[in-house]
């Protein structure tokens, strides 16, 4: 179970801690567009946030870091995330993580994505982020 579910319609996370003991710490579930922004997310013992097909997401100036698996994890087709002046860093897998099949742009501007233990973007090309691997 995931420390924050967003299950329908468009909703906001903001200056907010997210930590999870046992599981994911944002599970974006299909048909939902949330904005995350300004939020700490880490020590999540799956990743930090985890995307399902068919959803719009904005995450915007949070920190994700320290999570068992990646710090985001972005789920097949008919989605549009847009990732922006993040911090990504200390995640046990990828930083960013895509898994095909992609129909929808994904766009990353300005994300610092250093000290992951898989440390590119996977899938997808990421435009002006900071890797200081």
């Amino acid at each position: 179970v995931p420390c924050v579910l967003f299950e329908k319609g468009n909703c906001e996370l903001k200056k907010c801690v997210v930590k999870s003991e046992t599981d994911t710490g944002i599970l974006v579930c299909r048909y939902t567009s949330p904005i995350i922004e300004e939020t700490t997310i880490s020590k999540c013992q799956g990743c930090g946030i985890r995307v399902e097909p068919r959803t719009q997401l904005l995450i915007k100036n949070c920190r994700i870091s320290d999570n068992l698996s990646s710090g985001i994890l972005i789920m097949g087709e008919n989605t549009q995330t847009t990732i922006i002046q993040n911090v990504i860093m200390n995640n046990q897998a990828h930083g960013i993580a895509v898994l095909l099949p992609l129909s929808k742009q994904k766009l990353l501007e300005a994300n610092n994505t250093s000290s992951n233990l898989i440390n590119v973007p996977t899938v997808i090309e990421a435009v002006n982020n900071n890797n200081n691997n």
